[in-house]
């Protein structure tokens, strides 16, 4: 036998270890520590998604998907958001799986629904040095975080 590490549910401050025959051990798992289980979600969305109204409870996370080839000079602009009621957790350019010169990858951003409102965030496919006149895409959600 192997000791197997136990959480009680009514006292997470003190875990203790106990000895289980092999044939109760349970067979589960948490990729969170057990006190932060909660009803939250993660949302992805992609360019499909653009001009949708997307329903969130407080502390939900967005990650946003779309496709980018900064060889081209075509970047996504920072996400633009009418209020607080959501926030930019992060942005990040994935690059591509491929080593073919000028293969494109991903921009993820990560939002959390933080307050209660509504809000739309918008998103421009550009190069930004030429302006408006350079919009290829634009991407739109609006987002409806409630409890």
């Amino acid at each position: 036998m192997f000791p197997v590490l136990l959480i009680s549910a009514f006292n997470l401050a003190t875990p203790q270890t106990y000895l289980l025959p092999r044939s109760s051990r349970p067979v589960w798992s948490f990729s969170r520590p057990f006190n932060h289980l909660s009803n939250m979600s993660q949302h992805t969305l992609s360019l499909a998604d653009s001009g949708k109204t997307i329903a969130l409870k407080r502390g939900d996370t967005i990650t946003i998907q779309l496709a980018e080839n900064p060889t081209t000079g075509y970047r996504w602009s920072e996400p633009s958001l009418e209020n607080d009621s959501v926030s930019l957790q992060r942005s990040q350019f994935v690059g591509p799986q491929s080593n073919a010169p000028g293969a494109g990858g991903q921009r993820l951003l990560t939002l959390k629904a933080e307050k209660l409102g509504k809000t739309t965030l918008s998103l421009k496919h550009w190069r930004d040095w030429e302006g408006d006149r350079s919009v290829i895409e634009r991407f739109t959600l609006t987002l409806q975080v409630a409890d």
